[in-house]
This record gives structure tokens, sequence and C-alpha cells, in this order.
């Protein structure tokens, strides 16, 4: 009961009131299996985890040290428990300033899962990962882990689910944000680049509005990265219908909202680019009504 209620004020976003109930699950979950369980272990991560979002760094990483301690310990070996126990530590390290530590704890829950068998939980601490590297701004090593999460996800989800179509989307999106960076150089190579990357949005397109429908806010983000894709190849006519698109997407489901209004002004920058100055000026001063600018 105390965990649902700890559960409860955490979704909620009230970490604060939840502190307590999770202490009392701890104690509670001790006193009934023993202090070096699986399930003291559980719940040592789960408390780990609500510290960590109250910034009490000193805190999770007591509980995480614990968990992964009663981990490593038990017989016979519950090599899931020990994997999510690694990444737990490995996402407070990142947090604390030490990715080197935190890919390494990465790369080891991902090896026990996959070795394991585990292939769905692999694929999550590998996501993980490259939203680290992503962070870190290291994009070649974030496109290498994202073409082995499309790997995983197809092969878990199968090739038309959703979740390919965003692990191309994302992979697509590594990729053009590589080549924006490297403007001016390698142009050929750029130009073979961009190349792919289109190819990996349009088969990400193919299945969100097969999936999910032309009016989806993923097939409406899609239809954005693509368009802006084909801009920065020079191809205003064929990105001007799909950022129109986007944007009737982005009004039918946000109405007013931000989402609009960068719909409205990529639409105007492409515009401006076609030299179609007076239609890109209307939609710029609807982006800013809505922005309250």
């Amino acid at each position: 009961m105390a965990e649902v209620l700890g559960s409860l004020y955490r979704e909620d976003g009230q970490y604060r009131k939840a502190e307590p109930f999770f202490r009392r699950a701890l104690s509670s979950t001790k006193a009934r299996t023993g202090e070096s369980s699986a399930a003291t272990a559980a719940c040592l991560g789960e408390l780990g985890s609500l510290l960590q979002e109250l910034g009490d760094w000193d805190g999770a990483a007591d509980c995480f040290r614990d968990a992964l301690d009663i981990m490593k310990a038990q017989q016979p070996p519950d090599q899931r428990g020990k994997a999510t126990a690694l990444s737990n530590r490995a996402s407070l390290l990142q947090a604390h300033g030490n990715p080197a530590a935190a890919k390494q704890r990465y790369l080891e829950a991902i090896r026990i899962l996959e070795s394991c068998g585990c292939t769905e939980q692999a694929m999550e601490a590998r996501s993980k990962l490259v939203e680290e590297q992503r962070s870190l701004a290291s994009m070649q090593q974030a496109e290498e882990c994202y073409r082995q999460v499309l790997e995983l996800v197809a092969q878990v989800k199968g090739p038309l689910h959703p979740d390919t179509a965003a692990a191309l989307n994302e992979l697509a999106l590594v990729q053009q944000q590589q080549i924006a960076q490297q403007a001016g150089t390698n142009d050929e190579e750029n130009a073979e680049r961009l190349a792919e990357a289109a190819s990996l949005y349009q088969r990400a397109l193919a299945i969100r509005e097969e999936q999910l429908g032309p009016l989806h806010p993923d097939t409406g983000t899609t239809y954005k990265n693509l368009a802006s894709l084909l801009q920065m190849q020079g191809d205003l006519d064929a990105a001007a219908p799909l950022y129109q698109k986007a944007l009737l997407i982005a009004q039918k489901q946000s109405g007013q909202h931000p989402d609009t209004a960068t719909a409205l002004s990529n639409l105007a920058v492409l515009l401006q680019e076609r030299g179609e100055l007076q239609a890109a000026e209307r939609l710029q001063r609807r982006a800013l009504a809505i922005s309250g600018v």
C-alpha cells in the first residue's frame, strides 16, 4: 500500500510527499523478505530514482550502490536485476557529470541483457545510452547507437511497427544534424548522406501514414523533418507541401499552440526563400501572434 501511494504522488510530481511512502515500502520489504533480497534491491532502486529526481545525489548513490551489491550477490544470479541496477547507477553518474563512468555501466547492462535474451530491455538501455551520447554532442557515436537500436527494434517489433518508424526518424535526424554541422565541407559525401537520411525519413513516413494515419502528430513530425531535409537540399517545391501538411496537423491537434507557431514559422522561412515575401510575412505575423510576441 505504501509503495502504491508513493507512486501516485510521484506520478503527480509531488516527490517530497512520495518520499516517506517509498521509505516505508523499503522498510516493510526488508522486514518481509530480508535485507539482501531481490525485492529489497528493487525498492532501493525505486527510492534511489526518486531521490535523484529530488536532487539528493548522495542518497540516490547510496541506494543504487546497495541495490547493485545485492544483485551481484544473488544466487542464482539475477542478471536482469543486476542490469537494472547498473542502468540506474549509470543514469546517476551521467546526471552527476561523469559520462565516461556512466557509459561503462550502460554498456555492461546492455551486455548482460543481451546475453540472457532480454532483447527489449537491452534496446531500452541502448536507447538511454544513445540519448547520453547525443547530449554530449558525440554525433558519430550517437549515429552508430541509433543504427543498433533500429536493428533491435525492427527485430523485436517488426519492420512496419510504429516504434521502428520512430527509430528510423531518429537515425535520420542524427544524420541530418551531423550534415548541418559539416556544412561547406565534403559536399559530395554530405549529398550522399542527405540522400540516405531522406530515404530513412520516407520509410518512417510510409509506416506512420499506414499505421497511425496521415493526421497523427508523429506523422506530422516526419513531414516536418523530411521537409527540413529537402529544404537543405534546395528542393523547396518538394518541401513546401510537407510543411503545409505539418502545419495542418499542428492546427488540428494543438490549435493556437507554440507547435502551431513553429509550423507557421517553418513554412514562412521556406516561402521567403522562394521569394514569396508577402505570404511569408503573413505567416510570420500569425506565428508571432500565437507566441504572444
